[in-house]
């Protein structure tokens, strides 16, 4: 192909004639198979070792290890370990790179720890291709991986194929308790690290008790009969975000699942519960009482009453880690985020972010608010939209 030159004449100021000119050919480069059969294949150990000293990280050399055998070779001498820790560049990780190491590259049966949490670039279906030809994987860490959580099906497959499993971490979804995550808890290697409950669509068929929570409270806190902590020590976040009018008992189940020390779960939502009641409310108070780990708290949409946000209250106020509630959409009116606001008053309350939008709180709110702040309540963060707030009222806590 020709490349056309133009050049403006220094007289005229006009454009000479154009000077069509040949395009340079692109320079011959051999092509990438000759060069690492030929090349790479052929250097002695020394070489390879050196080559792969200049690699920054682990990752590196298992990319490196695809290019030809003699590297790959190197790659396994190198290893002081048996562990495939994708998770440390996981932007290198993807479908391709997992696969050729564990299906081809790598001998079977040599990975005995796959790490590939937040490798996002990965699918499901290829860490389930990789689990069945590495069999003797014993420490599976499966966090972020993907797009969205496993799926209970998804990660008993993973269990099946690996006939050594020790721990499995992963975070996980299903559609109320159902029989396949009631299977997974009972596992021994289960570890959940993050556990989201959606609610079927509507007109699905159910299976008994997959919208009855009191099972899976039973599943999460029954300990392995080979001793061991219970599946529920090992959860951070609980999401039952969206789900918990389709899902009898949630308020319930949140109160008993965050009773007990062996709970260590740190954020927890809940909303879309039709009527919360205020025995419901008052039994979460008093497991709150018994918490020390819960950092986040969301309860919107739950047609929490202003009694029901007083039972609340205190245990909320009180609590020695929680550093952020949410409020939205409840009718908890002026009284009850009075209530709320004056409960933080004298309390040693660590709570940072507090979110009351569209609740009917009012200045009697904000006025409370103001004497919690000039009580030394540390809230640095406050969301009052959506309120039948006075210009006088708003004014009140911005002042203290």
């Amino acid at each position: 192909m020709a490349a056309l030159a133009l050049r403006r004449s220094g007289l005229s100021g006009g454009l000479d004639l154009l000077n069509i000119q040949p395009e340079e050919p692109p320079p011959t480069v051999a092509p990438a198979d000759s060069w690492s059969t030929t090349t790479l294949e052929t250097l002695p150990e020394d070489a390879l070792a050196s080559v792969l000293a200049q690699l920054g990280s682990s990752v590196d050399q298992l990319v490196v290890a695809c290019v030809s055998s003699s590297l790959c070779d190197a790659v396994s001498r190198s290893w002081a370990r048996d562990a495939l820790l994708l998770s440390s560049d996981p932007h290198l990780a993807t479908d391709q790179l997992l696969l050729q190491l564990t299906l081809g590259r790598l001998a079977r049966g040599l990975v005995r720890e796959l790490d590939i949490a937040g490798c996002d670039l990965l699918t499901k279906s290829a860490v389930t291709r990789a689990a069945m030809a590495q069999r003797t994987i014993q420490r599976l860490n499966g966090t972020n991986v993907g797009v969205g959580s496993w799926t209970p099906e998804q990660l008993l497959r993973v269990i099946a194929a690996l006939d050594d499993l020790r721990v499995l971490t992963a975070d996980c979804r299903s559609l109320g308790a159902s029989s396949p995550l009631l299977r997974l808890l009972a596992h021994p290697a289960v570890r959940l690290r993050k556990l989201v409950l959606h609610k079927p669509e509507s007109g699905a068929a159910l299976e008994p008790a997959a919208d009855d929570l009191v099972s899976l409270t039973a599943a999460l806190k029954r300990k392995p009969p080979g001793g061991g902590d219970a599946p529920v020590a090992s959860l951070r976040e609980v999401d039952l975000g969206q789900s918990g009018g389709g899902l009898r008992g949630a308020f319930e189940f949140v109160a008993a699942l965050l009773a007990g020390e062996e709970c260590r779960v740190q954020k927890l939502a809940l909303s879309g519960v039709r009527s919360a009641s205020v025995e419901a409310l008052a039994a979460l108070g008093a497991a709150l009482d018994g918490n020390r780990h819960l950092e986040q708290l969301s309860l919107g949409c739950n047609f929490i009453s202003a009694e029901g946000c007083r039972a609340l209250a205190a245990a909320v106020a009180s609590h020695p880690a929680l550093r952020s509630l949410s409020l939205e959409h409840n009718p908890i009116q002026d009284s009850g985020a009075a209530a709320l606001s004056a409960a933080l008053c004298g309390r040693g309350s660590r709570l940072t972010s507090l979110s009351l939008p569209f609740t009917g709180a009012k200045d009697g709110a904000c006025r409370a608010l103001a004497d919690a702040l000039a009580a030394g309540a540390p809230l640095a963060s406050l969301d009052l939209g959506g309120n039948l707030v006075t210009a006088g009222g708003g004014a009140a806590p911005p002042a203290a």
